[in-house]
């Protein structure tokens, strides 16, 4: 019984690692507000790709679901970077129906 308990929770514990995970210190080239249906919503392209913890297909383009509890708060903060030309890093987590990432949260690097 212990020993499958052990292995239960090394499988779930391995699982999470693949989760999701920081995007790395990337530049927001454009920035595009779509139509907030489905996955769409705030789109932000990069100049290069980003670490893709999911293996999504596309690696410059993160994007942030309009239903999300932060949505004008990461709007904001990602117009401000790209005017700044500021850094940023994001929590990314799953792919979207076009092989994006969706992002979780987002963070302006110094």
């Amino acid at each position: 019984m212990k020993k499958t308990a052990v292995f239960l929770l090394s499988i779930l514990s391995s699982i999470s690692c693949y989760g999701g995970g920081w995007s790395g210190s990337v530049e927001i080239k454009e920035i595009h507000q779509r139509e907030c249906s489905g996955d769409r919503g705030l789109e932000i392209k990069l100049y290069s790709p980003h670490d893709n913890p999911d293996s999504c297909s596309d690696q410059t383009t993160i994007n942030f679901s309009c239903s999300h509890a932060a949505f004008p708060q990461i709007a904001s903060l990602a117009a401000t970077a790209m005017i700044a030309d500021k850094k940023i890093w994001v929590y990314l987590s799953g792919c979207d129906i076009e092989g994006q990432a969706k992002g979780l949260t987002l963070k302006i690097n110094d």
